[in-house]
């Protein structure tokens, strides 16, 4: 799994805290994925629609801006991660 930034200019959660929380579940290490931690719904880093890429940039449109916390996303990026 590779994991990817944004440029962090208008960040809605602590992105560190989500980045160590990843690296600390060995069973998605290996996989062949890409996490994108966008900070904002700006999507100044965008991706195209690939099955192997998370973008949070899509959960934080998804919920409104609402419940926007690094427990909550971890858990959407898990979900995601084994579709």
């Amino acid at each position: 799994m590779k994991i990817k930034f944004c440029g962090g200019c208008n960040p809605f959660y602590d992105r560190k805290k989500l980045y160590i929380m990843l690296l600390k579940n060995k069973e998605i290490q290996k996989l062949d994925k890409i996490v994108i931690l966008n900070g904002c719904q700006r999507g100044c880093r965008k991706s195209i629609k690939n099955k192997n890429i998370i973008n949070i940039q899509e959960y934080i449109i998804n919920n409104d801006l609402k419940d926007i916390n690094e427990e909550k996303i971890y858990n959407w990026i898990i979900e995601n991660i084994f579709k």
